[in-house]
């Protein structure tokens, strides 16, 4: 089955409208982080930018969360945050592929 390039439109476009958080485990516990743009690239990347403004913690885990509350995506980090740095930009990219499933 070949997919149309409407439903790959359709699916970036559902993705960007309806991510609604992203939150972050830290050595200060969970936290939400500022998201500062959800963009498509080119090649129909979904690229979800974050800010976390924090300095003197460690990051083990990032979450990205739908409008529904549901977790979408979850990535196990190790992003140390000294006094000199005032942050770290974190960007998610989803990118949907059309493939054959094999049983």
């Amino acid at each position: 089955m070949a997919l149309t390039a409407d439903i790959f439109n359709d699916m970036h476009n559902y993705i960007k409208n309806n991510i609604s958080a992203v939150r972050y485990v830290s050595s200060e516990g969970i936290s939400t982080a500022e998201i500062r743009s959800v963009t498509e690239t080119e090649n129909g990347t979904v690229r979800v930018e974050v800010a976390i403004e924090k300095s003197n913690i460690r990051i083990t885990e990032i979450h990205l969360y739908g409008k529904n509350g549901h977790l979408w995506a979850k990535q196990n980090v190790d992003i140390t945050l000294d006094g000199s740095a005032a942050g770290v930009i974190y960007r998610f990219e989803i990118n949907l592929k059309e493939g054959n499933i094999h049983v």
